[in-house]
Formats: C-alpha cells, structure tokens, sequence
C-alpha cells in the first residue's frame, strides 16, 4: 500500500550456488533483516536448503514500500528460484509470515485483491484467515486461496505447477 492506494509489485529472487564459504544474502527494495528473518523461515519450515547458496531479492520498478504483506510474494519467488520451478503468472500472493511460518493477515485485502483483479490476475493466495471475511471474498473476482503456513502455500503452488491448469483450491 502507498498511502490508501494498493500497488501491484512484482518480486523477483535468484537463488544460486555460492563460491564463498559464507553466502551472500541480498535485497534491493526490501529490508534486508526482514528478508533474512523470511529466508530462515523458509529455511526451517520448508527444510529448503539454502547455507550453501546466494540469495537475492529485488522489487521490479525500484519500488521500495516497506509493506509486510510483501512476505508470502518473496517467500514463493525465492522458493520458485531455489527449486526452478516457475509460479503461476496468473496468481498473486499476499500475506505477511511470521517465524513460525505462518501466514499472518494483512490490512486492506479487499482493496488488494480489487487491484490484483483489475491488473488481470485470476487468482490470489492470502492468508486462510482471511478467507473468513465476506468482505474479503466478495471484494474482488479472482479466486481466492487460503494458505495457513509457508509450507502449505508452496506445497500447493507446486501441485498446481505440476497440473498445469489453474486451481481453485477450496477452504
């Protein structure tokens, strides 16, 4: 969000072997220690194995909003990069991970999702939380995709990837 105005961003990760005995982690438009912070989760959570590899992380368009609903969109690009498997370009992810790799719900989700549709996307992944809210189903026509963990979204993702057909995966 800027202001009261939502904005679509896309996220963007490369996920490499490194040379160094110590790999490096980088964000352009990010916090790099909330980047860290997300980098661990998926770590733990995922048992992605990451201690031998770089990661690097950059909004496109050199926005730089310090927006925690950004967390579930740059897990999934560093987790698409680190097993080279592409997202869904027709999918929108958004929600904020905590440490235990939850997804945790984030403000203004209907007019996220209002956004989201507008700009041509079909579906949304947001925290199952949310899903709750009539306010948030009805809000935008895009399907929508509950998520309760980091695990769980990109378990689900990749079912998807695997199908190659968009799904609307029920709460």
């Amino acid at each position: 969000m800027e202001g009261s105005r939502p904005v679509v961003a896309e996220v963007q990760a490369l996920v490499t072997p490194t040379r160094y005995p110590l790999p490096r982690r980088m964000a352009t438009g990010l916090d790099l220690n909330r980047t860290l912070v997300l980098v661990a989760a998926l770590e733990k959570h995922l048992k992605l194995r990451l201690e031998t590899r770089d990661v690097f992380v950059s909004l496109a368009g050199g926005l730089k909003p310090r927006d925690p609903a950004l967390d579930l969109a740059v897990c999934m690009a560093i987790v698409s990069s680190a097993r080279e498997a592409p997202l869904p370009a027709d999918c929108v992810f958004v929600g904020e991970v905590g440490l235990l790799g939850q997804v945790g719900r984030v403000p203004f989700l209907p007019a996220r999702l209002k956004e989201a549709a507008r700009l041509g996307f079909k579906r949304a992944v947001v925290p199952a939380r949310a899903l709750k809210d009539a306010g948030a189903r009805s809000a935008a026509s895009i399907a929508l995709e509950g998520a309760e963990s980091v695990a769980v979204c990109a378990a689900r993702v990749a079912g998807a990837a695997r199908r190659a057909e968009p799904v609307d995966v029920p709460a």
